[in-house]
Formats: C-alpha cells, structure tokens, sequence
C-alpha cells in the first residue's frame, strides 16, 4: 500500500513539469480522475470510455487506464516538435491506439501510420480509429527482412503489452501464430519515400535491433527527426548484448540521443533493463 501511495504522489509530481496549457492540464487531471474512479469500482464491467473526444474500447478497463495514465499523464512518448501540425508519425507497435492518440491530441492534423501484429489487438485499433481520416493501420511486425515470422502472446491475457518475437522474453508468453513481417525501410520507400519523416515510436519487444540496423544500412535512420524506442536490455541472456552496436548506427546518422532507465538496480548482474531511449538530428532547428 506504501508503494502505491508513493507511486500515486509521484505521478502528481511529475505531471506538475509537464508542459502542457493550462486549459489541457485541466482537462487532462479531471480525465485522469475520472479513469481512476472508474478502474478503481467498474474495472470488470466497462469495456470502453471516451475522453478527449476519443472512443476507445477494450475488453479490459485496467488496460484502458493504464495505458491512458502512461501516455498522456507521465508523457511517455512525448517529443517536442518545432511545427505543431501535419507532422508524419510512425507509431510502431500501436496497440489499441491510445498512444497515436496522444500524438494526434499535441500535434492536430498529422498524418499517423500505425503498425500493430497482434490479430487480436488489430481489431480493437481498427476500431478506434475508423473516425479519424490521418491515420493509417498496417497489420505487420517489423523486422530487418520480409517475411513469416513466429509472434508470442499470452494465451490467458490477451492484453499483455509484453507480447513479443521472442519466446524467451518472458515466461507468461505460452502461445504463438505467424504473422507478416516487413522492412519498415522497404514501407518508406514504397510510400513515402519523397518525404522527411518526423518521428517515430518503436515499442516492438526486441525487434528494435533488427529494425534500427536495417534503417541504417538502407539509408533512411539519417531521413528521420525523432526517435523514441524502448530497448530490451539483455532480454535473452544466452545472447550478447547489441547496444552499443546499435548506438553507433545512431551516432553515424548524426543523431543525439539520452536515456531513461527503468529496473535500474546497477549492482545486480544479468537483469533485464528497459532503456527508453530518444534519439534526435543534432541540427533539428
């Protein structure tokens, strides 16, 4: 209960930073407070909510919160942009879409394309984004070549955001089915290949090796701004550790990046760590 409580104030704390305008913190707060009385009694009954002049659904309400709490109350996949609309959004994996609509809540009228290979999860994506004309849905995994490839889920809990390419990535993971997947530099090339793309979102549970390398080697990490990424540090231990291989694609595409770090226990050997990392032009102006 302690933990909660400290948890709970230090969101309150955080979100105090953020720079949104006063009539979004407002609206923002009065949302949050809302989601959280309902998770906190109806968890099991609501299957679906509205806020922000969004509709979103689910079969699970705490999911719904959850994710709303980490990406438009902690700011999760923010990124400062120095124009604030029609922006060109990758957002990779989407899942049910809460967090393209953030994108599309700070930057109005962007054009969003969302990759999202869980069938299950799709349905919902496809869903609650029918209203809204920029976006875009593609039903792949990203990968660093076409084609068929094994995707791991959770069997007795649909919603688990740790569905991933790796079986080993974690024990919950107890069932799996094929799913297309493609090389998103082949994607920009067929379909956007006249055009700078703003920013990107990769939350591909250990697929941001393979993908990060294959931008690089085809030339197009150097045709993208912004880069958020969550890196799955040693996620499989029988494997070496990439990062800074992976790093060094980014510093040769002229990029800047920072981290954040969560499991961070620096004492503690062979722990998997998820490092947020923003990568960025060094000459964005």
């Amino acid at each position: 209960m302690a933990t909660k409580i400290l948890s709970y104030i230090m969101d309150h704390l955080f979100f105090i930073w953020i720079p949104y305008s006063l009539y979004q913190r407002i609206r923002i707060t009065m949302v949050y407070y809302k989601m959280f009385i309902k998770n906190l009694f109806f968890w099991n009954i609501i299957k679906s909510d509205s806020f922000l002049w969004y509709k979103v659904f689910s079969t699970n309400y705490k999911f719904i919160y959850s994710i709303f709490k980490i990406t438009f109350f902690k700011w999760q996949y923010y990124f400062n942009a120095f124009k604030k609309d029609k922006l060109l959004i990758l957002d990779c994996w989407a899942n049910i879409w809460v967090s393209s609509l953030f994108f599309n809540y700070i930057y109005p009228n962007s054009e969003i394309h969302t990759f999202e290979p869980n069938i299950q999860v799709y349905d919902y994506l496809l869903k609650n984004t029918k209203l809204q004309k920029n976006i875009f849905n593609h039903k792949y995994a990203l990968s660093e070549k076409s084609w068929k490839l094994k995707f791991y889920i959770n069997n007795d809990d649909v919603w688990d955001t740790t569905a991933s390419l790796n079986l080993k990535s974690n024990a919950n993971l107890n069932t799996h089915y094929q799913v297309d997947a493609i090389k998103l530099s082949d994607f920009i090339k067929n379909n956007l290949w006249w055009r700078n793309i703003d920013f990107i979102k990769f939350n591909i549970e250990w697929a941001e090796e393979w993908v990060i390398k294959e931008l690089y080697e085809n030339n197009y990490l150097c045709k993208i701004d912004r880069i958020i990424f969550e890196y799955h540090h040693h996620i499989d231990l029988d494997t070496t550790s990439h990062l800074s291989e992976m790093l060094s694609y980014l510093e040769k595409s002229w990029m800047n990046y920072t981290f954040s770090v969560t499991n961070f226990r620096l004492y503690k050997e062979n722990i998997v760590q998820n490092l947020f990392i923003y990568a960025y032009k060094k000459d964005l102006k």
